[in-house]
């Protein structure tokens, strides 16, 4: 006779939806005699709670839950089912919408029921706390109204017609909020004071718009207790009143916690920990002046950030990622890590950081004021240390709890194969775990195991990690994909139950694990995105369908830009035409782009060609600095002897200098990192001097440097080397100017990413004339980029009409519409320009300088202010870069990759006859990566060699072909790849083949070589055009054409012969190329 278990019993109801009983009022679970069937989850506890209450929601809407069963005679027979849940449809107060459509906020609403007719803000409106405790959140909202709406509200405690008042409606939890908006009067009423501020918040961004709200009743809660960002500041430094901005602006979208990393290994600094121990002064010995936060000052933070909504989780990282140990004692120190290699050195770790667990957690005003406190625990690299670090996490978890607080570590306690901390010692569930990667830990065993956790998952792109290719060199969270394609109960591609009461919330995470020179605008602009996405995901639990990508991006373009008294993005509201604000110093200190910003003078005279500087004087502005995408343009004159260093430009955080470093550039320095332009600057003259900064590819963020309207340089940076990539960025720092310089300022204009390059080019323009072809006139310099798209421009410095030299060296250029010329001998700089130089016989780099010498030369030429000095250099200019070219033959193909971050790690090497030139890819593989083979013509391709080094292979790939350069196919499968490969089709004219990744693994690629034809691949083409060429001995000297007859009887051998290889042909193509062009006229 078989036993009936509370698992079987569950196998069989799991599915059966439950009830409503005749009031409405509750619902009715299944029953079975013996047991007691109760409610586990569900996915709406506003509208089903766990006790199996009904609170009616304003329209009908889905409901799932989860059940528990429990043996009424064993209580330890019990049962409950993580992975499955069963609908039902609760029925709504309403059936029908009013005739006002829900309006559009950030998060969007859950529930809405429009009426009509609208309330309207008026100069009299006033808010009214009914209960005296929501005194503050009434302060805050008016705070809310004067910063995003240019509102001053009065407060009341007596009348108004915007009314606050806590309500008894428990059920909406600790965040939610009821607001009844009427003709007269707007009621927002909520359980708890912060349900209330969000209320608040709503209105105020549904009056973004216009002081209107139209009628109608919002209740509105979120799906998960945990909207959460976190962020490096272990690796990173930023500010604390930086931070605070960040906090603020992540409460105006209703997130409600913010993880602060404080400790950690490499990025800028070998090891920190940030922040001010007093028991333990020695683990902060290594900090900068300024760069740790004092536990004052971290406790007012934290206060502040509280009062908006938002709780801090404080990370102490341990065993791992915690070098500062060795700054307190070596004993407990290893490799960057704790030693916890006997069971002595791991009593004494758990001393240690239990007492400074201490210092932080304990008394009446903490230093960590967090509900919970994050104890790291991943990437302990100790071999054969399982049981010892299980032992110490679990000893952790127990002393917190004993603390009445919650801890949270990173999910590592078993993944696939094999990998994480698996082993016996057992680990408390009494904690809330980071899921981040599945290889750490298996996501159904953790769930299996009911651990509550909060999604981090790398593979649903939670990851933000510029530098670092393992996690995709993500600058930021994409709004629009993310929007459509990630929910907050993916997890590595499973969905998890809506019902389930495991999974807590979202939270993206952004580390800095490499140096990479980001600034901490850089860091929010990173996390800009990924706040807002996930503010809406996790309030709203899913898609409703209501709107698309493109419809949440727009949402996050209207509201994303600032938040109530704080702008992290250090944005300015252009004009119509893109400009910011706009100075014509000759003609006095007004805005002229009518925006309303000022500027003060100390000390800098007026003349007629604006304001002259002496070293001592300067101007201030009211924009202190003006975050990225963004322009500064300036009419300037620069003193002969200006001195090094001289500052133009300078905030608290960032200077811009002259002459920097005595080189004659501009340079730039923030936070600890500098940068320069390399380009001397012109001194003596008026010249037009135009610096930006753009966000490219969504991987770096880079200043540019235009001169007389043609782009010369981006930003460098001066130091030890940084990590795979680069951010150049710079906030334009304008609250001061000319502080330090000698010369002249005729005007300033400040532009916004948002206007077209037109404005950034000179005032000089050519006429382009080919043959007797029609006239165009041009402007010189971005041309039609606009300023946010200008990663042509930065890459290769092409100008659109002008982007190859072979175009400009084609046409004759005119003056047109151009103001009186100065009277110049300009008969040299147009020869040079009209010179017949290829491109094709140079090195790109070389190529690249000669290109921008000639760009620079004819927007010289075409300025009508231009002198003979002028001229003169750059005639100078012109010839130094055709000293420096250099002669060179194309490769037999070009070899790219999509992913930005692959290019630094060599994979043009793959080609490259020699097995000690590695490329790799360090991180995981990810479907339609792929590594791709162009030719510059269609070659004959039978075979395809795939030579790779040691463990990290190939999981699953394909190898195409296309003759077309577009369509490929598939050619062999490249599935768990042994060392070496060699794949056999049909001759095939091939243009382009690719290695292209077909299936996620965890693995990285190491591959030493990629051979075609069995490594003898031979492409005559270019040699054959070469010695088609038409070159007539009478035309030159007998001595130069005799050196070029030996080369190309050399090269006709080399053709004509059947046994070839490569490298002959372009031995013998470089010979003939440099004869050639060595020929000298008779």
């Amino acid at each position: 006779m078989s036993t009936t278990t509370a698992s079987k019993i569950l196998e069989q109801i799991k599915f059966t939806p439950p009830t409503l009983s005749q009031d409405g009022k509750s619902i009715i679970l299944p029953k079975w005699d013996g047991f007691n069937v109760s409610l586990y989850g569900s996915s709406n506890l506003t509208v089903v709670d766990l006790d199996g209450r009904v609170y009616s929601p304003l329209f009908d809407t889905a409901v799932s839950v989860m059940y528990r069963v429990t043996n009424k005679k064993d209580l330890n027979d019990t049962a409950i089912d993580n992975f499955n849940e069963v609908n039902f449809i609760v029925p709504g107060l309403y059936k029908e919408q009013g005739e006002n459509k829900k309006p559009q906020v950030l998060p969007t609403l859950r529930e809405w029921k429009g009426d009509s007719g609208e309330f309207l803000l008026k100069d009299t409106s006033k808010i009214y706390y009914k209960d005296t405790s929501l005194k503050e959140k009434a302060e805050q909202i008016a705070f809310y109204f004067e910063k995003m709406l240019g509102v001053n509200i009065a407060i009341s405690d007596c009348d108004g017609d915007i009314v606050l008042e806590l309500s008894n409606n428990t059920e909406l939890g600790s965040e939610g909020y009821y607001v009844e908006i009427e003709p007269q009067k707007v009621t927002i009423s909520a359980p708890t004071e912060k349900g209330v501020l969000y209320g608040g918040t709503t209105i105020t961004q549904i009056l973004f718009d216009k002081k209107l709200l139209p009628c109608g009743i919002i209740r509105d809660y979120p799906q998960y207790p945990v909207r959460s960002l976190m962020i490096d500041l272990g690796r990173t430094f930023i500010q604390l009143d930086y931070m605070h901005e960040i906090a603020r602006y992540m409460a105006y979208f209703k997130m409600n916690e913010l993880h602060m990393h404080i400790n950690d290994n490499g990025g800028e600094t070998h090891t920190v920990f940030r922040i001010e121990s007093k028991k333990f002064p020695q683990i902060n010995a290594n900090l900068e002046e300024g760069k740790i936060y004092r536990q004052e000052d971290y406790k007012a933070f934290q206060k502040m950030a509280e009062s908006f909504g938002i709780d801090m989780v404080n990370e102490i990282d341990t065993p791992g990622h915690c070098a500062f140990l060795e700054l307190y004692d070596k004993e407990i120190s290893l490799n960057g890590m704790m030693d916890l290699t006997t069971e002595e050195k791991l009593q004494k770790s758990l001393k240690f950081i239990k007492e400074l667990i201490d210092e932080m957690v304990d008394g009446e005003d903490p230093v960590f004021r967090g509900k919970r406190l994050h104890i790291g625990n991943d990437e302990y690299w100790v071999e054969g240390m399982h049981e010892q670090q299980r032992k110490y996490l679990n000893e952790l978890i127990v002393y917190l709890n004993n603390k009445g607080i919650t801890p949270q570590y990173w999910a590592v306690l078993g993944g696939e194969e094999g990998s994480g901390v698996t082993g016996k010692t057992p680990v408390s569930t009494d904690a809330v775990l980071n899921f981040w990667i599945d290889t750490a830990t298996n996501p159904a065993l953790m769930i299996e195991k009911g651990h509550k956790f909060i999604n981090n998952d790398v593979r649903e792109a939670l990851y933000i990690c510029p530098s670092n290719p393992y996690y995709g060199n993500q600058m930021r969270i994409d709004a629009k994909w993310n929007y459509e394609n990630k929910n907050v109960n993916k997890v590595v591609g499973y969905e998890m139950p809506m019902a389930s009461p495991l999974l807590l919330g979202y939270e993206p995470t952004f580390w800095n694990d490499c140096k990479s020179g980001i600034s901490q605008t850089d860091v929010f602009e990173s996390v800009k995105n990924a706040i807002m996405t996930t503010a809406e995901k996790a309030w709203q639990g899913k898609n409703t369908g209501e709107m698309t990508g493109d419809d949440f991006v727009a949402l996050t373009k209207k509201f994303g830009k600032f938040a109530p008294g704080v702008n992290p993005f250090k944005y300015f509201e252009p004009n119509a035409d893109g400009i910011i604000a706009k100075f014509d110093f000759a003609c006095g200190l007004e805005d002229q782009s009518g925006n309303g910003h000022t500027v003060e003078n100390f000390g800098a005279k007026k003349t007629e060609k604006g304001l002259l500087f002496d070293a001592n004087s300067y101007i201030t502005t009211d924009m202190t600095e003006v975050g990225y995408n963004s322009t500064i343009s300036m009419d300037i004159l620069i003193d002969d002897n200006v001195r090094e260093n001289a500052v133009i430009f300078s905030s608290r955080d960032t200077k811009v200098y002259l002459n920097y470093e005595g080189t004659g550039k501009i340079g730039y320095e923030r936070q600890g990192f500098k940068y320069s332009f390399p380009y001397v600057i012109d001194t003596g003259r008026m010249q037009n001097i135009k610096i930006t900064t753009a966000l490219i590819e969504d991987v770096r963020i880079e200043a540019g440097l235009c001169v007389d309207g043609v782009f010369v340089a981006k930003g460098y940076y001066h130091g030890e080397k940084l990590a795979h990539f680069n951010s150049s960025s710079l906030d334009l720092p304008l609250g001061k100017i000319g502080e330090g310089f000698t010369g002249v300022i005729g005007g300033i204009t400040v532009l916004s990413g948002d206007t077209t390059a037109d404005s950034m080019n000179g005032d000089g323009k050519i006429c382009l004339k080919q043959g007797c072809e029609k006239i165009k006139a041009t402007d010189l310099g971005l041309m039609e980029n606009r300023v946010n798209d200008i990663l042509a421009v930065f890459e290769n410095a092409k100008q659109t009409e002008n982007a190859s030299l072979i175009n400009l060296l084609a046409y004759r250029m005119v003056k047109l519409e151009a103001k009186e010329f100065l009277p110049c001998d300009t008969s040299a700089l147009v020869q040079l320009l009209l010179e017949d130089i290829s491109k094709i016989d140079y090195a790109p780099e070389s190529f690249s300088e000669y290109e921008l010498a000639c760009l620079v030369a004819a927007s010289v030429l075409c300025n009508s202010q231009s002198d003979q000095d002028a001229f003169d250099y750059a005639v100078k200019r012109i010839i130094n870069a055709k000293e420096k070219l250099v002669i060179s033959v194309p490769e037999i193909a070009t070899v790219s990759t999509n992913r930005e971050q692959w290019k630094e790690n060599a994979v043009g090497n793959v080609l490259k006859d020699d097995d000690q030139l590695i490329y790799w890819q360090n991180g995981p593989q990810v479907p339609n990566d792929n590594i791709t083979f162009k030719f510059s013509h269609p070659l004959e391709l039978e075979s395809f060699t795939l030579v790779s080094c040691g463990d990290d292979r190939l999981y699953r790939a394909e190898f195409q072909i296309s003759k077309d350069g577009e369509n490929y196919i598939n050619v062999a499968d490249l599935n768990d790849m042994e060392d070496q490969r060699t794949v056999n089709f049909e001759k095939t004219p091939v243009l382009s083949a690719r290695i292209i990744i077909k299936d996620h693994s965890g693995k990285w690629i190491k591959i030493k070589k990629v051979l075609f034809n069995g490594g003898k691949l031979v492409d005559t083409h270019y040699l054959e055009k070469e010695l088609a060429r038409k070159i007539k001995e009478s035309d030159y000297t007998a001595e130069s054409y005799a050196e070029y007859k030996t080369a190309r009887t050399e090269a006709e051998v080399v053709l004509a012969s059947a046994d070839k290889l490569q490298k002959d042909v372009e031995k013998s193509l470089l010979k003939l190329k440099k004869a050639r062009i060595a020929l000298k006229k008779a």
